[in-house]
């Protein structure tokens, strides 16, 4: 999968919702998106004559294609109409042309092109355990000191500063201080998003990258609650607004020790599957290595691997605990944390290894 390639569907994924945003508010921005929308089909197009096809089904599936082309000027020439002030192609004029030739020769020559020869699936089911819990989580338990029972588990902990071992295991005694850095191309998908999130309390991010405290609480989960081993939910926030509510739980698969992370979602549940390793005495924790390691979506009985790659990294300097964590979406980056993780002036000593 190349970087273009990449590319190209992030910016057809996210098309409709900026084409959307400049039809409302700017034809500058209208133009620009419409534009790269246009590009986007034609890298696609190219792509789909680099595949092979038995004979008539290259025909069928490349002709939607080809009418895409065509037919995608027309919001070209419409949004450039908007943009100039003279007029090139009107709203009836794109029921005509657009829409008609989309309906007839794209929609039904791509369902029919598709259909002739499915490939067989290479996918295995995912058989980690996924939390029962669907939106927001109405019911915890006692207080707990920290996201782990045993950073043992996950790797060897005689290799980390004992700060690192202290966090994981009485995550309560620390205080963290985070600053949140949007990518640019990111913003705009951010800004909207944020209506959501507050309202849901879930990845609920500041659009600010001002250093701000976050707060919260480790509480223990029901087991029966939640179908997972040991589940305790972290819930941090910023001033009043819920930022994550976060379920940790772990499972091994293949001889490995993986940290199950679920977030609660309406109707469904986002889990981060990490993998833990010790790399220049910090702890790098990621989406994106081996085995079960990845995002998902739990939807009913259906689970879905997201392209969606988060990398945390912790570490000790002059005493004190930094991390970063990032974000990738189709290996794009969109995301970076800088974290300050200091310890609480009244908690308890560190135990010994």
């Amino acid at each position: 999968m190349t970087k273009l390639y990449k590319i190209s569907a992030l910016i057809i994924a996210t098309g409709p919702m900026t084409v959307a945003i400049g039809i409302t508010f700017s034809h500058t921005i209208e133009i620009v998106s419409v534009s790269l929308y246009v590009g986007a089909i034609y890298a696609l197009t190219f792509y789909t004559f680099r595949l092979n096809f038995p004979a008539v089904q290259a025909l069928i599936v490349r002709i939607p294609f080809v009418v895409l082309c065509l037919t995608i000027l027309g919001s070209f020439l419409y949004a450039y109409g908007n943009f100039s002030g003279n007029t090139v192609v009107t709203i009836p004029d794109m029921l005509d042309f657009h829409g008609f030739l989309n309906c007839l020769l794209f929609g039904s020559f791509t369902v029919i092109g598709w259909a002739l020869h499915v490939p067989a699936t290479k996918q295995k089911p995912f058989s980690f355990p996924i939390s029962n819990i669907r939106g927001k989580l109405k019911k915890s338990g006692i207080p707990h000191q920290g996201l782990v029972d045993g950073l043992e588990d996950y790797v060897e902990v005689r290799k980390l500063p004992i700060k690192i071992v202290d966090f994981y295991e009485r995550t309560e005694n620390f205080q963290l201080f985070a600053s949140v850095k949007w990518k640019i191309w990111f913003k705009p998908l951010a800004f909207i998003y944020q209506f959501a999130s507050r309202k849901i309390g879930q990845l609920n991010l500041p659009f600010s990258s001002s250093q701000m405290e976050m707060t919260g609480e480790v509480l223990l989960v029901d087991e029966q609650l939640d179908g997972r081993s040991k589940p305790r939910v972290w819930k941090r926030m910023i001033g009043t607004e819920t930022v994550f509510v976060a379920i940790y739980s772990k499972h091994q698969s293949n001889g490995k020790t993986y940290m199950n992370i679920a977030l609660p979602l309406p109707f469904s549940s986002m889990h981060g599957i990490l993998q833990l390793t010790v790399k220049n005495k910090g702890l790098h924790l990621t989406s994106n290595g081996s085995g079960d390691a990845g995002t998902y979506l739990a939807l009913g009985r259906y689970v879905f691997k997201l392209p969606l790659h988060e990398n945390f990294i912790i570490s000790e300097r002059n005493g004190n605990l930094m991390a970063t964590h990032d974000m990738t979406l189709f290996g794009l980056h969109f995301l970076h944390i800088d974290y300050d993780i200091k310890e609480k002036t009244n908690s308890e000593p560190f135990k010994k290894y």
